[in-house]
């Protein structure tokens, strides 16, 4: 049985997948809780909880950059592998 993938199905899968794990790591691990207990001996409370609403506040930022680094990725990956073949045909070429 062979399954025939549409290349933008596959990103958009891929960008799913990466939101899902990010919000799994985010409220898996209760890092609201960390941090909070990180600064809680460095910084007075009132600094604290200005520090978490701020982070609260620019949070969807790093939602909205996840399709933007999953396609660099993705195409650093194929860059590289493009200059590979590129060099593999060269010496096949010249030998």
């Amino acid at each position: 049985m062979k399954i025939k993938h549409n290349n933008y199905t596959l990103f958009l899968a891929v960008i799913i997948l990466t939101f899902l794990i990010t919000l799994l790591v985010k409220y898996g691990l209760g890092l609201d809780k960390l941090v909070y207990n990180f600064y809680a001996e460095q910084l007075a409370k009132d600094q604290l909880e200005k520090l978490l609403a701020a982070q609260q506040k620019w949070a969807w930022v790093g939602y909205a950059i996840i399709p933007v680094m999953v396609l660099i990725r993705s195409s650093l990956v194929a860059l590289c592998l493009s200059i590979g073949v590129f060099f593999y045909d060269m010496e096949r070429k010249i030998a």
